[in-house]
């Protein structure tokens, strides 16, 4: 790559060619060196539900994969009880997600979008923004 210099001289295009060429080499340094460059504070993990709300979402997570979607909506709605039962937000709102995803698959559209519309809720109520926005956001997709 060439740098626009003014003049036509090649000894003061290589010099250009050189200074740019040692920035970008810079500035990778900077980015690919740890320790180098301002670390970005690290993500806070995603929340989760109790242990009687996760055991009832991978029953569901396995259904799904052994190709079973009307006993994985079972488990999803087994889920949400557990979730209420133990008053666990996180539960609350994962439960209506994996509903949703189930009813996704099913091809029940407008049930799928209520499911997402309900785990927005949830996650609003939780205070989970990722959350709340990737439910919003798969109630507009579909």
């Amino acid at each position: 790559m060439t740098i626009p210099c003014k003049g036509t001289d090649k000894a003061a295009r290589a010099r250009r060619r050189v200074v740019w060429l040692g920035g970008v080499m810079g500035l990778w340094a900077a980015l690919a060196w740890p320790g180098t460059a301002a670390q970005a504070p690290a993500e806070s993990p995603a929340p989760q539900p109790s242990a009687a709300v996760q055991r009832w979402l991978n029953e569901v997570e396995q259904l799904m994969k052994a190709k079973q979607p009307p006993e994985a909506l079972v488990a999803a709605d087994r889920a949400l009880a557990a979730a209420r039962e133990a008053q666990d937000p996180v539960g609350e709102a994962q439960a209506p997600r994996a509903r949703a995803q189930v009813l996704q698959h099913l091809g029940r559209t407008a049930e799928a979008i209520a499911g997402w519309r309900e785990a927005a809720a949830a996650w609003a109520r939780a205070g989970d923004g990722p959350g709340r926005i990737e439910a919003l956001a798969e109630a507009g997709l579909l």
